[in-house]
């Protein structure tokens, strides 16, 4: 049987190192792969969790841009996940449920990306105006 295929999105950072770390110490996901560079630090890794992987790549100093994506990942327990995120420190938002049906929490990591966590409650309800096509 063919495996569907996936996106695995590969992001720039200053350190790969400091970027696992944060994933897989205060975020719970699993570390998958990594590279390690001449220099004994990492050149390359990719992390999951519940099925959404993520790559990240050292960038090439002065090439870094500022992060321009957001992630939005989906859990199976976004409340239970919320508590064991807040626990390690890191700010969080509040839950909130949006009008397209999904309960979601939102946080920084390391490299200013936005990570949205969400769990799917109920049907979208558009507001005024809006309507889903």
């Amino acid at each position: 049987m063919e495996q569907p295929a996936q996106v695995m999105p590969m992001c720039k950072v200053a350190s790969v190192d400091a970027t696992r770390d944060f994933y897989v110490d205060k975020l719970g996901f699993d570390h998958l792969m990594a590279v390690v560079g001449h220099d004994g630090q990492l050149d390359f890794c990719t992390v999951i969790r519940e099925g959404g992987r993520l790559m990240f790549t050292r960038a090439d100093s002065g090439e870094l841009p500022p992060p321009s994506a957001e992630f939005y990942f989906q859990v199976s327990d976004v409340e239970s996940y919320r508590e064991e995120v807040s626990q390690t420190g890191i700010e969080v938002s509040m839950p909130e449920d949006m009008w397209w049906g999904d309960r979601v929490f939102i946080l920084e990591d390391v490299n200013g990306y936005k990570l949205w966590f969400y769990q799917s409650m109920r049907a979208p309800e558009p507001p005024e105006g809006l309507k889903i096509v």
